[in-house]
């Protein structure tokens, strides 16, 4: 099981002639039979770059089922940059924004300025939680009296 999808992938950001065009090296169009293999080892490729990123923070490689929806994200558009560079040339503008993206989201899971599992600490952009009553003061009377001046 990989976190990113082929199909997501069609969908999104490439079409199958595009994939079949930029995996078939030796020419022989869509009926490739090398074609699905190399979409799998770019695939797992991939996943061991993100498991390597997230190794410490979480309990990876994730378990089937569970993969967060961000990780499948990006694993997606890293995914599509990875078939795309294969082929010498300058990358299309989409699909150095697909990279920068999922390059961005990666460091703000890292730096936890994203929260990505329901486990994870409050982000930075959270309010604190807190519970104050109309009772509740900073200073008592007492307190500010005992306070040098």
């Amino acid at each position: 099981m990989s976190y990113a999808d082929i199909e997501r992938i069609e969908k999104r950001f490439l079409t199958r002639v595009d994939l079949d065009r930029l995996l078939d090296d030796e020419g022989l169009g869509a009926a490739n039979p090398a074609i699905p293999q190399r979409e799998t080892e770019i695939m797992q490729a991939v996943d061991e770059e993100i498991n390597a990123q997230l190794q410490g923070l979480y309990p990876v490689p994730f378990e089937a089922g569970s993969v967060p929806p961000l990780i499948e994200h990006i694993a997606d558009r890293l995914v599509a940059v990875a078939i795309y560079s294969r082929r010498p040339g300058e990358l299309p503008p989409t699909i150095r924004d697909l990279a920068a993206w999922a390059e961005t989201k990666m460091r703000a899971v890292i730096r936890r300025e994203i929260q990505l599992l329901a486990t994870d600490p409050p982000t930075k952009s959270q309010p604190p939680l807190v519970s104050k009553d109309d009772d509740d003061r900073i200073f008592s009377d007492t307190t500010l009296g005992k306070m040098p001046s």
